[in-house]
């Protein structure tokens, strides 16, 4: 349980209602983390155990919030397409006035 609130405690900047959240979502990090554990390893448990904590965390933020992540292979794409017209209206005005003026 210390193990869950001191990696919930790198969200401190949060509401004070979430923090009681983070914490119960730390908690099912850490039932994964315990199923996950072999003692066959030798590695000691809250080594193994915060990184399951911070990402369930983690994935509760991405899941619960509005923010839109671009891929990086669309970020690379949009990158090579040519620049729309700043104004797309006046460009095919003065398109439609230069054909009127050839005739």
């Amino acid at each position: 349980m210390s193990s869950v609130r001191f990696a919930a405690g790198r969200f401190r900047s949060r509401e004070p209602e979430e923090m009681e959240d983070i914490v119960q979502v730390g908690m099912i990090g850490l039932i994964r983390a315990i199923d996950r554990f072999e003692l066959t390893q030798e590695v000691e448990f809250t080594s193994f155990a915060i990184p399951y904590i911070v990402g369930e965390i983690k994935r509760f933020f991405r899941d619960t919030t509005w923010a839109v992540h671009v891929p990086r292979r669309l970020q690379e794409a949009a990158s090579n397409w040519p620049a729309p017209p700043r104004n797309s209206a006046a460009a095919w005005a003065a398109r439609r006035q230069s054909r009127n003026c050839r005739s």
